[in-house]
């Protein structure tokens, strides 16, 4: 009898833990962060709208200030939106090879890198938030954000 009345108590302690999704659980490592993310995160932010009418772009931010969470999902969906409206993606490319002796010998190396970089410069108006859910992480605040622009 008492280990029926232990199991139950413990299995009752256990459904009141937070887990990822819960808004009272902390991440302890990036890998329960992602978790907690993908279950907490809007229908409208895992599968961006689509329109012919409107283009449509979502972002998430965290801050221990909740303003700040806001206007961080502000910024990057203002920038999601720029490039969608007029990205260009700019690529570098430098080669070196090296030649050198060493003890008589010869010895060369060959390195090379690129790098790729979007570049938007446009002004962003006339856009308009449909959708902000922010949702205490802890002691932060993580909020998603939908903002909309209509096509003139």
């Amino acid at each position: 009898m008492k280990n029926i009345i232990a199991l139950i108590i413990s299995s009752f302690l256990v459904s009141c833990a937070a887990v990822p999704g819960d808004s009272s659980f902390i991440p302890e490592n990036r890998h329960q962060e992602i978790i907690h993310i993908t279950k907490i995160a809007p229908d409208w932010f895992k599968k961006p709208l689509t329109s012919e009418s409107a283009i449509y772009a979502t972002a998430t931010a965290v801050s221990e200030d909740y303003q700040m969470s806001v206007k961080k999902a502000t910024l990057y969906a203002k920038a999601e939106l720029a490039d969608k409206i007029k990205g260009n993606i700019k690529t570098v490319d430098r080669t070196m090879s090296v030649e050198k002796y060493v003890e008589g010998k010869l010895i060369t190396s060959s390195e090379i890198e690129s790098k790729a970089q979007n570049v938007v410069d446009i002004e962003i108006k006339g856009y308009e938030v449909s959708e902000v859910l922010t949702i205490p992480e802890g002691n932060l605040y993580r909020t998603f954000i939908l903002i909309t622009k209509p096509l003139d």
